[in-house]
């Protein structure tokens, strides 16, 4: 679950140990402690809300000047601000909050990983709807980069581990086509 877009006020309750979570291979509850959290990693396709949710800021700022760092995991598909993501930003968009969040020392260029993820064709009434592109790549790719982001990974559209994606796609009569494994990687190799 996207914590940061859709439950920053209890995301900000666990950094602050107010709220037990469930982490680790047991998925056993502990509460955080902030002062013993050295790397906290956000996997997010937004994040707006890491400036602009006060609880939220708060906490990330507490976090930082107790020593700890926090490291992003950007998920960036191209298909945001549309029907197919709708309430997720544009990546353009999406790269103007990330500089913001950038220039307040939330976290560092070094810290984040541009997810181009997951590559993915779809039909919808007809059309054909994709990232697969190796234009929108680069120029998302490039974008990252002038903001010192060096860390790029990719995968093909799994539907087996993304089921709500796949029910709110068959909800919306979107048909998942691809890409194929062989196909993803002729489009990396590029």
């Amino acid at each position: 679950k996207d914590l940061v877009r859709c439950c920053p006020d209890e995301l900000a309750k666990v950094i602050s140990g107010e709220r037990s979570c469930r982490y680790g291979l047991s998925r056993h509850r502990y509460t955080l402690a902030p002062r013993t959290i050295h790397t906290l990693v956000l996997w997010t396709k937004s994040v707006t809300n890491m400036l602009e949710h006060d609880r939220l800021r708060h906490a990330l700022e507490k976090l930082i000047q107790l020593g700890g760092q926090i490291a992003v995991h950007l998920s960036v598909t191209g298909f945001g601000s549309s029907f197919i993501e709708w309430g997720i930003p544009s990546w353009r968009q999406v790269f103007t909050d990330l500089e913001r969040v950038l220039s307040a020392n939330l976290t560092h260029p070094e810290l984040v990983t541009l997810r181009y993820d997951p590559l993915l064709r779809l039909e919808y009434n007809g059309w054909t709807f994709s990232n697969c592109s190796l234009s929108l790549f680069e120029e998302i790719v490039q974008k990252g980069a002038e903001l010192g982001i060096k860390r790029v990974v990719t995968s093909a559209c799994d539907l087996i581990s993304y089921q709500r994606a796949a029910k709110r796609m068959t909800l919306l009569g979107i048909h998942p086509l691809g890409p194929s494994e062989k196909e993803a990687t002729a489009l990396v190799r590029k």
